[in-house]
């Protein structure tokens, strides 16, 4: 009878991801800091993604479960994701530049993907990430655009809530600082990782060489300009400027794209849309 193994060591894209085993398939987890290809949140369940035999214990081998066509696909999906974060939370920073100003919760859930997407990507993909964010924060705490007097005259909620949100808002402007800084450790910040920007990859053991330390942006309308240059150079996000330009109800991105979800080509995959 032969042993079932329970954990794997896969390789994607030269990065490791801990296959274990579970009542509905298994699960991939990230075992370091740094670059995690398959998933943003260092953690993807494949519940629903393999049919697993019938009336019987699945006894396959890792490999036999999940291949490596399989894995890719997931890291495809995985930078596209990402990609969609940053083209939102730019697109919303041209917005507040030209005082075309979203709603604040949109402000800030793009801000929260932006950071999200950052934590487990390449130091290059974080900076872009991070900075972006950054300013959307900027934008909600310390600007004078969104006020909680503003607030409250607009997004129909009381003074007390729309001053509670700020605080909210303020603390990851705060931790975001922090993080760009270096600074990863969790004892340092007293109020805590604030709610929507916990992840994964503060449980991991800190990267040897430490983090990357990212510069600060210093005003929204420089940052703005340096965007539009960086999207001059790509047809797709020209076509979208232009768009924002004339019309305002072209301002949601769209994101059909990420319907378009890629299956490996083996048989013992479902081909389930479930990424």
């Amino acid at each position: 009878m032969s042993t079932v193994i329970n954990e794997y060591l896969f390789t994607i894209r030269g990065r490791p991801a801990l296959f274990k085993r579970s009542m509905f398939c298994g699960e991939l987890l990230a075992t370091e800091r740094g670059v995690c290809p398959f998933s943003h949140t260092g953690y993807r369940s494949l519940a629903g993604h393999t049919r697993l035999p019938i009336d019987q214990p699945d006894t396959r081998h890792p490999t036999e479960i999940v291949t490596q066509n399989f894995l890719e696909s997931i890291a495809a999906e995985n930078d596209r994701q990402r990609e969609a974060a940053l083209r939102e939370a730019r697109k919303t920073v041209r917005r507040c530049s030209r005082n075309r100003l979203p709603a604040p919760t949109s402000v800030g859930i793009d801000a929260d993907e932006a950071v999200l997407h950052g934590y487990f990507a390449t130091d290059a993909q974080r900076t872009e990430l991070w900075q972006t964010a950054y300013l959307l924060y900027h934008e909600l705490a310390e600007s004078d655009k969104y006020t909680p007097d503003k607030l409250a005259a607009t997004a129909h909620w009381d003074e007390e809530i729309c001053h509670h949100w700020m605080e909210h808002v303020q603390g990851k402007l705060a931790l975001l600082r922090r993080l760009m800084s270096g600074d990863f450790s969790i004892e340092a910040f007293s109020q805590g990782i604030p709610l929507g920007l916990c992840s994964g990859y503060f449980d991991l053991p800190p990267k040897p060489g430490g983090e990357p330390m990212i510069v600060i942006p210093t005003i929204i309308a420089e940052m703005a300009f340096e965007i539009d240059e960086l999207e001059a150079d790509s047809a797709t996000e020209s076509q979208m400027n232009e768009a924002d330009d004339d019309e305002d109800d072209t301002d949601d991105i769209e994101e059909s794209e990420l319907d378009s979800i890629p299956t490996p080509e083996t048989p013992e995959i479902e081909q389930l849309r479930l990424f």
